[in-house]
């Protein structure tokens, strides 16, 4: 026996649409995406920011702390905090490092501020180690920024020249409320004739205008995305082929004896950009204040008290820093004599490999 069965009609079209999942902004631009490198770029897969302490987590230099102190002119523009250059044109300015709560997380920031009426300029810049393969790349700058200025903005070096300041009216250049706004350019990237530069700079500024930064970042496409916060470990390497300081502890080390002098090669902590060019700083003048020496003398272990002047930097590599330390003592002979130094606190060597 046939059984007839029936139903109301069904509009397929219209159930289709109820089960389509919303994709929300971010779902829209994985669709939009023109490329798999795109959608890889929009999830941050990887390792994204180009920018190095992009949240002033590392302060070898340990020039700034939260006690503001003068930040020099152009034309002496100077590293304040790891990878970050600050000067002022036209006006005096100074500089000074915080922590404050900037969209829902806890995390440092950095603040210069004009200190006197004339007009002029501030700036706050990274250079960026330039790659072949940065050429013809889209990227996006974004940053965090409070001001009371209304000029405070992102420009770029491309790698070739200068953009235009400020690069974009609207979220690339901070309204002046006085309260955290995030700033976002994106433009393309050059030949790689030099470093490319991402500068906050804030024009026409007289005394009392401020502007205070935190969690820059440089990606690559089109969409400025969350800040990617690296552990203070990677960060640290990161800056540290670009500057180190060696900073003096209870650990000694072994170099050799030739003629009246001292040789010892230090192993860098992380390789330098660049193996010429560096400069080397020690911050005493003195090296038997400077270094607790032991070796052979004929008479006494104890040889740091022969020692005369500061150190002397030898031929450096990318890996190591040598430098030899002069001694006076006739007695002394030194000659393959195996020598154990220390590097006393509060002094310290510093390397800077920086572009």
């Amino acid at each position: 026996m046939a059984v007839k069965i029936t139903q109301p009609a069904r509009n397929l079209r219209e159930e289709l649409n109820e089960l389509r999942t919303p994709t929300g902004i971010a779902g829209e631009a994985m669709l939009r995406a023109d490329t798999p490198q795109e959608q890889f770029n929009l999830i941050g897969a990887g390792r994204k920011n180009l920018i190095i302490n992009g949240d002033f987590q590392v302060n070898q230099w340990g020039r700034i702390s939260g006690t503001p102190i003068s930040i020099t002119t152009y034309g002496v523009a100077g590293y304040y905090i790891d990878r970050w250059i600050g000067y002022a044109s036209g006006i005096t300015a100074n500089i000074q490092s915080s922590t404050n709560t900037v969209n829902g997380k806890n995390v440092n920031t950095v603040k210069v501020t004009a200190t006197n009426s004339t007009s002029g300029e501030m700036f706050f810049q990274q250079r960026v180690e330039s790659q072949s393969w940065f050429e013809g790349q889209v990227v996006t700058a974004s940053v965090w920024v409070k001001s009371n200025n209304n000029t405070v903005g992102i420009r770029t070096n491309d790698g070739t020249t200068w953009g235009p300041y400020p690069a974009v009216r609207g979220t690339a250049v901070h309204s002046g409320s006085g309260e955290w706004e995030l700033l976002t350019h994106t433009f393309t990237l050059g030949v790689q004739a030099a470093s490319p530069t991402i500068q906050i700079l804030a024009t026409g500024v007289t005394s009392g205008d401020y502007y205070e930064v935190s969690m820059l970042q440089l990606e690559l496409g089109k969409v400025a995305t969350p800040f990617e916060h690296r552990s203070y470990g990677e960060e640290l390497a990161l800056c540290q082929r670009y500057y180190e300081r060696i900073s003096g502890t209870s650990e000694y080390f072994t170099g050799h004896g030739y003629n009246l002098e001292i040789y010892f090669t230090w192993p860098f902590a992380v390789p330098k950009r660049s193996a010429s060019g560096q400069t080397v700083t020690y911050s005493g003048a003195n090296a038997a204040v400077m270094f607790t020496c032991y070796g052979n003398t004929g008479t006494s272990g104890a040889i740091d008290g022969l020692l005369t002047g500061s150190p002397f930097t030898g031929s450096n590599s990318a890996t190591g820093l040598t430098f030899y330390l002069k001694t006076t003592a006739s007695t002394y002979t030194p000659y393959g004599t195996s020598v154990m130094a220390r590097l006393d606190a509060p002094y310290y060597i510093s390397v800077e490999s920086e572009l």
